[in-house]
């Protein structure tokens, strides 16, 4: 999974699904790559920061759930009458909802 380009395509298309203050450095030599309001952020706490405000995002009676395949766990975001593509990480499933319910609401 490539975060910042999933960031910035979710973003793109859901402007609400920007973390405010979260900005991307792009790689260097250091492992912090990202910071949110001058502090400087790992890759796994930027993504903790967005899954956790995408998760916001869902609508009532969405959840995101986990079911075994080959060769190891999918994710996938399930609503009343829909689900939504499975994908390998839950940050990943949630982002495919995002991005579907964008189109649609356009």
């Amino acid at each position: 999974m490539n975060l910042p380009e999933l960031y910035t395509q979710v973003v793109a298309a859901r402007p609400e699904a920007a973390v405010r203050g979260l900005v991307w450095h792009g790689h260097s030599d250091r492992d912090a790559h990202w910071s949110r309001n001058g502090a400087l952020l790992y890759d796994d706490e930027a993504e903790a920061l967005i899954g956790w405000h995408w998760l916001s995002l869902l609508p009532h009676f969405v959840s995101v759930m986990r079911g075994m395949d080959n060769p190891g766990p999918r994710y996938w975001v399930d609503s009343p009458g829909y689900a939504f593509p499975c994908a390998d990480t839950p940050i990943e499933a949630i982002a495919a909802y995002l991005l579907e319910t964008a189109k649609e609401a356009t």
